[in-house]
């Protein structure tokens, strides 16, 4: 644990040889995560070029990081971007690849999470195209508000009260399609 916060420090301090060392140990950890939630069938570039994506925004994020447990940072990153890449393959391609090596009660579950997942990709597709994007920037490339606001030409007073309503409007999507557990 204190070689990981040393070199979470050296990281925070744009030292990239720490980047580096942190590539050398962990990518075949960030590897195995990936390949978790993709399943067997994903192209090996596939798994290459999103463990790339997730040490990149290791160095976009490092002065902002607020945990000193590098490996649970990239596991939930690595997961995040797994998920963001198989929601742009579709839905059924996870189900049925999944579906194969799973137990029965494990399938069920899996095909009500796809389901979720369509009636959240439904409620995204309700929001109108600026709320979209603000949305994205902020869930999948983990821009801050402040970013956000600068890059989208808006007050940051804008940005937060637009992710509160989408965030509303979602919650109602998805409550009144039955899948909303507290």
């Amino acid at each position: 644990m204190t070689d990981e916060k040393a070199l979470l420090d050296r990281l925070r301090e744009g030292d990239t040889a720490a980047l580096e060392s942190i590539m050398d140990i962990f990518t075949p950890y960030v590897f195995s995560v990936l390949s978790r939630h993709l399943g067997q069938f994903r192209a090996p570039e596939d798994i290459e070029e999103l463990a790339s994506d997730v040490f990149y925004a290791l160095w976009r994020h490092r002065r902002r990081m607020k945990t000193d447990h590098l490996r649970g940072w990239l596991s939930v990153t690595a997961t995040n971007r797994a998920r963001s890449f198989l929601r742009k393959q579709g839905p059924d391609t996870v189900l049925l690849e999944e579906a194969v090596e799973q137990p029965r009660e494990d399938v069920e579950e899996l095909v009500e999470a796809e389901e979720c997942a369509r009636n959240l990709h439904r409620a995204l597709d309700s929001l109108p195209p600026a709320d979209r994007e603000i949305f994205d920037r902020y869930y999948t490339r983990e821009q801050t508000v402040t970013e956000i606001a600068a890059q989208m030409g808006l007050k940051i007073s804008t940005v937060k009260s637009r992710l509160q309503r989408g965030r509303e409007k979602l919650r109602q999507h998805i409550t009144e399609g039955g899948y909303y557990h507290e």
